[in-house]
């Protein structure tokens, strides 16, 4: 595992959200304790693709994420936001954070 999978997950620990890999690279962020379930709180992966983290939800529905970003600020606020896994990132978080939206192709580009 890559330091900075290490230091996202110490820092989103620092802060009870629990992490796990579903995959290589795959990096589940939930509120719960073990597996994540979509009705039992918001829950999201992460991953690190060619120097930049990306967001993705379940839907799935991707992010970039800029390089200046607090990741961890961002993950922390995300997880916390409904009561069940969200399908998009709220726009206040979008706008917070500058993220960008892929488009399908993009996606497909990206993690195949």
């Amino acid at each position: 595992m890559s330091k900075l999978y290490q230091r996202l997950i110490a820092a989103l620990a620092d802060r009870a959200i629990n992490c796990y890999f579903q995959r290589e690279g795959q990096l589940v962020v939930s509120t719960q304790r073990g597996p994540a379930w979509p009705f039992a709180g918001n829950s999201f992966w992460v991953t690190r693709k060619s120097r930049r983290w990306y967001l993705c939800t379940w839907t799935p529905v991707c992010y970039a994420v800029p390089p200046s970003t607090d990741f961890a600020s961002l993950c922390a606020e995300f997880v916390g936001r409904g009561r069940c896994a969200q399908s998009c990132v709220h726009d206040d978080l979008v706008q917070k954070y500058d993220l960008r939206q892929l488009d399908d192709r993009e996606f497909v580009k990206i993690f195949g």
